[in-house]
């Protein structure tokens, strides 16, 4: 709408997939009409007489029901911007609102139209687009290869590898894998790297991996190596997790020794707080208290436990230190139904679960042998 005519814009870019517009012009012009419309049978003569008949005041359901008629239809909406509708654009642009007639001419047979309603004109662009992928010329690929390459080389520590990226214009991305990992990350046909991580030692950097095909350059960096069945602590996300977890209960130890006792009701907490009282609803059928998170399961014991009226807290959420009152209970349900509810224990607890974890059921304490992947270099 903001475009002059003869402006060309980018109008979206996916990867390297372009689409651009151009605005060819811009008029105000009728879009929408409401035709009313009849095929009929017969000579010339007869398909004028029933225009006169309509045109004098018979209407169109009564003049529908003669044997001349073959079809007709009322407020049939057509829109004059449809290219499937450009012959009738030009035979109802200039017509009179309300007036049957017919623009045929044939010795037998022929259609009756009346522009119904017409309405106001909008504005109508007509553009014209184009679509192109751009890819790189093999002297960008090379370049790219060979920087990359230079890049591995002057950097032939993980430590290096990873401190050094951003100034070289690269970004790196933590990932975990093992032998059983098709892939590193999200990346495909990136088995090869899987393979010389299974062989590498700590602090090795890779060759460059992949090629034109592929789409990408990719280089790895093997910073540490976890023997066992679990992920240390010294793990840098491991250890990011529990450090954010130890921060929050340091904080929220000191908030409950600083609140509690300090208010005697709701608001008195929500003004030492400087915050405001909210409402929410807690059902012990569902993982979620709307308003509060996921799996709260220490505040919901809380809850479980008070009595209506009772102030509870402060307590430590997942995310936040809360102070709750219990405003009503609903004890509303059906009575126990032996039947229904072993249904819904196999879905849940049951047979029909069971069946998601039948692998490991049947494994049990034994030793497996993992043969899924074969690496071939």
């Amino acid at each position: 709408d903001s475009l002059s005519v003869g402006k060309a814009v980018l109008v979206s870019k996916t990867g390297n997939d372009y689409l651009l517009a151009k605005l060819l012009g811009k008029e105000m012009e009728v879009a929408d009409v409401k035709i009313d419309f009849l095929a009929v049978q017969g000579s010339k003569s007869q398909v004028d007489s029933l225009v006169g008949l309509l045109n004098s005041g018979v209407s169109l359901d009564s003049v529908a029901s003669s044997p001349l008629v073959a079809q007709s239809q009322k407020d049939m909406e057509i829109s004059l911007l449809d290219a499937n509708y450009a012959p009738m654009k030009e035979l109802i642009a200039d017509r009179a609102t309300g007036v049957y007639f017919t623009p045929d001419t044939l010795a037998e047979g022929g259609r009756i139209f009346r522009v119904s309603e017409r309405k106001a004109p909008v504005a109508v662009y007509d553009l014209a687009s184009v679509t192109f992928t751009t890819e790189p010329s093999n002297a960008t690929v090379n370049d790219l290869d060979a920087a990359l390459r230079k890049y591995v080389e002057e950097n032939k520590t993980a430590k290096d590898f990873v401190e050094h990226a951003q100034e070289a214009g690269y970004t790196t991305f933590p990932a975990t894998v093992t032998a059983s990992s098709p892939m590193i990350g999200n990346l495909n046909d990136s088995h090869n790297a899987v393979a010389w991580v299974m062989d590498a030692k700590k602090g090795q950097v890779s060759p460059v991996f992949g090629d034109i095909q592929t789409g990408r350059f990719l280089a790895v960096a093997l910073d540490d190596i976890y023997d066992g069945g679990y992920v240390p602590v010294r793990d840098k996300q491991v250890h990011a997790i529990l450090a954010s977890r130890a921060i929050n209960n340091k904080k929220a130890a000191k908030l409950i020794a600083d609140y509690e006792g300090k208010a005697k009701d709701i608001a008195g907490y929500a003004q030492l707080m400087k915050t405001s009282v909210d409402t929410t609803t807690v059902n012990f059928g569902q993982y979620m208290i709307p308003g509060l998170g996921m799996n709260e399961s220490v505040v919901m014991g809380k809850i479980a436990n008070a009595q209506k009226g009772a102030l509870v807290g402060p307590v430590q959420g997942n995310n936040a230190v809360i102070v709750m009152q219990v405003t009503e209970i609903d004890n509303a349900g059906r009575p126990f139904d032996l039947d229904e509810n072993t249904i819904r224990y196999n879905q849940q607890r049951g047979a029909a679960r069971m069946i998601n974890t039948l692998d490991r059921i049947l494994i049990g304490n034994k030793k497996v042998t993992n043969n899924i992947n074969a690496f071939y270099k």
